[in-house]
């Protein structure tokens, strides 16, 4: 949200759907990873735990039981990353059913940036989550990899070392959720950097006056 009117009108509309604790979520995850203090770090992932991923919380934003593991495993000693994989899970939840236009016209726009590979990685995220065939999920994997990851590919996407890393040893034996936190840092960097220069381009504005 480039503004805080427009995430305020977001919320109230989450809210009217009984599901603003999903944005809540994704802004207090947004919160931890900014800490480098161990010890705030893990007051944070306490409070996060306990207001949005225990089952007792009225505040509880639903999470698969695989991703609840993770959580619970991550939580013996929590770090800035410790809820990436539920982030990810509740903004796909969020996003699922966005606007294929203003899809269609922000790719335009990525593609006029020279970062259309963003967006065609972020789907192809999308696309092999949807698949349970694991001979299919191992090869849509080595695809992804060699088109999006591959440091010989002109397609590559900007990953930091460390999520590099976590994609090469998840790779040893592809699933859905290989990509996961790529594809979350993805999602960030168009998010904070490409989303806001689209919300003011020509492009974008064009497309408000012909919805208008």
């Amino acid at each position: 949200m480039r503004s805080y009117a427009g995430r305020k009108v977001f919320r109230e509309f989450l809210r009217s759907e009984y599901s603003e604790e999903n944005m809540l979520f994704w802004l207090a995850c947004e919160e931890i990873k900014r800490e480098d203090n161990p010890e705030v770090v893990e007051e944070k992932a306490r409070n996060i735990y306990e207001d949005y991923i225990s089952i007792l919380s009225p505040k509880e934003v639903s999470l698969d039981s695989r991703v609840r593991e993770v959580i619970n495993r991550n939580m013996v000693d929590p770090t800035p990353h410790t809820f990436d994989e539920a982030q990810l899970q509740i903004y796909t939840l969020m996003h699922r059913d966005s606007y294929p236009p203003g899809r269609k016209v922000f790719r335009e726009f990525l593609r006029s940036e020279y970062s259309e590979e963003n967006m065609l990685f972020w789907l192809a995220c999308e696309e092999i989550k949807r698949e349970d065939n694991p001979e299919v999920v191992e090869e849509k994997a080595r695809n992804i990899y060699e088109d999006y990851i591959s440091i010989l590919s002109p397609k590559e996407v900007s990953l930091d070392s460390r999520v590099r890393e976590v994609i090469n040893r998840n790779m040893v034996d592809p699933t859905p959720h290989t990509f996961d936190e790529a594809q979350l840092q993805i999602y960030t960097l168009m998010h904070r950097d490409s989303y806001p220069r689209f919300l003011n381009s020509q492009i974008y504005k064009k497309l408000l006056q012909q919805n208008s």
